[in-house]
């Protein structure tokens, strides 16, 4: 049997050598070798191209090499994965609105004057265990469905998560993006490989955490014949996504391998209650517990969902979901809807893809909206009676629950309820003016007249004082803003994060990791908090991303190493519980110091947003 290898597609500097093999009785079982060079040239980029290794009968197999350009400095070596949960072969509008076309072996993408004839194919893609993204593309085998004069051009888009290959129909089809994230096009009846470079679009989704990635295959332009391509049905050269991973090889990478986080958190499950979820730990280590009602309730299943999302393990996604299930009686709550609901079902949701499980979403984010007061311009916290002693002051606005927005701004998207998405910019847009002072500190809490909106009063409740600024607080604010710039692109989003992060960062020890309140009087001899610090971290980190996107490299660098420097502070020994009797995984977290709560502890929600850190900064290690 001869077996042929050729360059199918990519740089013409790359070549095969022999261009065929033959493989006989007798030597079947003996390797042989296939050479790739790469000619030298004048540019300094690295070059790629696809192989193709055939034969009469088999399937046809890829290989895609990358040449090492001894132009520029080489990067750490690269490891590669094929990723594709599956596809929903194609949609089509018209009188096939409602009709399901999951089991079809062949992706259809046409657009077409005729409502009838208008085919969208969707696909998902797991990023689950992918450490970074070097290099992504989507890689799709077919052709034009007749001959003609038309060439036809398929565009991908994102889309939402909220369709099963099973159930999807064009009228029933998730929102989508507006922006073309790769396109090609296609000329011939002839059939072969076609590539689209997903690279930033998947880059920037893994650092913001997504481990389910949804897009859609459109044609922008009316032609006659339409795109088509093998789907997952199909018997041989099914869709795939080819991403590579690039190892960073600092020693901060090194010391964030998540190994010990994994070691802790299966000690904490092993035997745990069903309605048992940590808080923070004893004195001796030991994990103080609260019943599945409590705001911390979800950091659990949360962590374990991004131990999956660094591992691809599937243990870890197991045990995830049933931890996050027993949650679902918390959508009724009308605070911290983000940490009891959204860190959990958001990631059950889109590696099930359950109606029911985006159900809980949904009604959490309804909850949330009976809250709302449009005489404010927020949402209201509603368990804290303000100390002032002003009767105005009958509604309270917690900065904590900024974060809560994340959910209003997901659920807007899957429903296409524009009344969420407003509510949740001017519910941060009162935070911004309100609760974010001058200076760049914040209020923990702020008051209104419910009336007339009147802002009444600035307060504490876990912070030294009303005026001083409590870093947990200023965390979740950097946090907030930053996920709100990604969520709208609003620069005064941009602006605000940076404001409350500026005044984070220049108030930091040399330790990089804040004491409980930046303004208490007794520091240095008082609390730290790590929880704060590994919050900020994680929120820095998307910030230099969403930086490094418009161009602002320079600032993108220096918030990246504003993040790394915390990370460095948080796994070392000083913070780590390595070596220590402690069942969490960071040391030293302060939950409230005015009742002597839970201080000098490992703190639940604090290991959820390291590890979430330790995510992003791997995502972020490679540009």
């Amino acid at each position: 049997m001869t077996v042929t290898i050729a360059r199918e597609s990519g740089d013409s500097d790359l070549s095969s050598s022999p261009s065929s093999l033959v493989f006989t009785p007798a030597n079947w079982s003996t390797p042989q070798t296939v050479t790739i060079a790469a000619a030298q040239d004048a540019d300094a980029t690295n070059g790629q191209a696809t192989f193709a290794v055939s034969a009469p009968g088999l399937n046809t197999r890829t290989v895609i090499a990358t040449e090492a350009d001894d132009d520029v400095v080489q990067p750490p070596p690269t490891n590669t994965r094929i990723v594709l949960i599956g596809d929903a072969s194609y949609v089509r509008g018209g009188a096939y609105g409602n009709s399901n076309f999951g089991t079809d072996p062949a992706l259809l993408v046409k657009r077409s004057a005729s409502a009838d004839n208008v085919r969208e194919s969707f696909l998902k893609i797991d990023l689950s265990g992918v450490s970074n993204v070097a290099n992504a593309k989507l890689r799709l085998y077919g052709g034009l469905s007749k001959s003609s004069a038309d060439n036809v051009q398929v565009a991908v888009y994102s889309a939402g998560h909220n369709w099963i290959e099973g159930d999807i129909t064009y009228n029933s089809r998730p929102r989508t993006g507006s922006v073309v994230l790769a396109s090609n096009t296609l000329t011939s009846t002839t059939k072969s490989w076609h590539e689209f470079d997903l690279t930033s679009f998947l880059r920037a989704e893994k650092a913001a955490g997504r481990s389910t990635v949804s897009i859609v295959l459109r044609s922008p332009n009316i032609t006659d014949p339409w795109a088509v391509f093998n789907a997952d049905g199909a018997a041989s050269n099914r869709p795939e996504v080819v991403i590579q991973s690039q190892q960073p090889t600092d020693a901060l990478s090194q010391r964030l391998d998540a190994a010990f986080a994994q070691q802790q958190l299966r000690n904490t499950i092993t035997g745990l209650a069903n309605d048992s979820y940590p808080q923070y730990t004893l004195a001796d280590g030991s994990w103080k517990f609260e019943n599945v009602g409590h705001w911390t309730a979800g950091f659990l299943p949360g962590a374990l969902w991004q131990l999956y999302g660094r591992t691809g393990d599937a243990s870890w996604r197991d045990q995830a979901a049933a931890r996050t299930v027993p949650l679902a009686g918390q959508a009724s709550k009308v605070d911290d809807v983000t940490f009891r609901i959204l860190n959990s079902f958001r990631p059950l949701y889109e590696n099930t893809g359950s109606t029911t499980h985006r159900q809980v979403l949904l009604d959490a984010a309804a909850s949330k909206n009976t809250q709302w007061n449009g005489t404010v311009g927020a949402f209201r916290t509603p368990w804290r009676r303000s100390d002032s002693g002003d009767p105005r002051a009958n509604f309270g606005v917690l900065l904590d629950q900024s974060m809560d927005m994340e959910l209003m701004f997901w659920a807007a998207r899957e429903t296409g309820n524009q009344q969420y998405y407003d509510r949740a910019v001017r519910h941060l847009q009162t935070v911004a003016r309100h609760v974010v002072r001058s200076d760049g500190g914040s209020y923990h809490w702020v008051y209104f007249y419910d009336q007339t909106g009147e802002f009444v009063s600035g307060e504490t409740y876990q912070g030294y004082s009303d005026e001083s600024t409590w870093a947990r607080g200023q965390a979740w604010a950097i946090y907030s803003f930053t996920m709100a710039y990604r969520e709208t692109g609003r620069t005064e989003f941009l602006t605000a994060a940076r404001k409350v992060a500026d005044f984070f960062l220049a108030r930091l020890p040399s330790d990089h990791v804040p004491f409980w309140d930046f303004d208490d009087p007794a520091a240095p001899n008082t609390f730290r908090d790590s929880s704060a610090a590994a919050i900020a971290a994680s929120g820095l980190l998307e910030l230099s991303q969403l930086l490094r996107s418009t161009g602002a490299a320079s600032l993108a660098d220096m918030y990246l190493t504003d993040a790394k420097e915390i990370l460095g502070a948080l796994a070392s020994e000083a913070y780590l519980a390595d070596g220590t009797p402690n069942r969490g995984v960071l040391l030293h977290g302060a939950l409230n110091v005015p009742t002597n709560t839970g201080t000098d502890s490992s703190l639940i929600f604090g290991d959820y947003y390291f590890l979430e850190a330790l995510n992003r900064y791997a995502a972020a290690a490679v540009r």
